[in-house]
């Protein structure tokens, strides 16, 4: 049986995709209001971004969103679901969140982003003897302690202790007066550092506590 012929304009068009998505997995941070927080990047389209956090967030409010390149995006919080996120931002974020991707931060000489400032007490343990010190600020994969009652030269490898937190090795990067920058020797488990600095003050004080 002869087929019948097919008109051109017979063919339905072609439906475009809606959103050209991109699926990552990159470590941020997260401001909303008077609080801050790690999170992981896990999917961008040209409208916005999927998170995962430990960090509660509100509905409906502002939120900012720093990468590892110490570029901003300026987001509202959509939704939130079992420690993940949906943010709208103010411009396309994925040439942002592509050029952030790109940028190894294995080539960073100083502190790596995202970064977090947190006071609180620590100490380092150097061929056998402790030495209290206070932690300046943190981020998965160096820390910057100060209040050191002794000098440390650049390549000294220690054990730094943040309460709450755990003990991980490191090396002395920079020492300058009473403080130094030090790097780890593998990054700190994204989990760790998330919950950690998403915790009540209880919650940290009672791990003080444990210790």
């Amino acid at each position: 049986m002869p087929q019948k012929a097919i008109a051109l304009s017979d063919v339905p068009p072609l439906k475009e995709r809606s959103e050209r998505q991109m699926t990552v997995l990159i470590n941020a941070a997260v401001i909303q209001g008077d609080r801050d927080g790690l999170c992981r990047i896990r999917n961008v389209s040209p409208t916005g971004l999927a998170v995962e956090t430990s960090m509660p967030l509100s509905v409906g409010e502002p939120a900012i969103v720093t990468l590892h390149s110490g570029l901003t995006l300026s987001c509202v919080v959509r939704w939130t679901k079992d420690g993940r996120a949906g943010m709208s931002c103010e411009v396309n974020p994925l040439d942002i969140v592509q050029n952030a991707r790109a940028a190894s931060p294995d080539d960073e000489l100083g502190p790596s982003l995202p970064r977090f400032s947190r006071s609180i007490a620590a100490q380092i343990a150097v061929l056998g003897f402790m030495h209290p010190c206070k932690m300046d600020s943190i981020s998965t994969r160096d820390v910057i302690l100060t209040s050191l009652p002794t000098r440390f030269e650049a390549g000294q490898f220690m054990s730094v202790g943040v309460r709450g937190l755990g003990e991980f090795p490191a090396t002395v990067r920079v020492s300058e007066g009473d403080g130094i920058f030090a790097s780890f020797a593998a990054p700190i488990p994204f989990a760790a550092l998330d919950g950690w600095l998403t915790a009540e003050p209880w919650q940290l004080k009672r791990s003080i506590a444990a210790r």
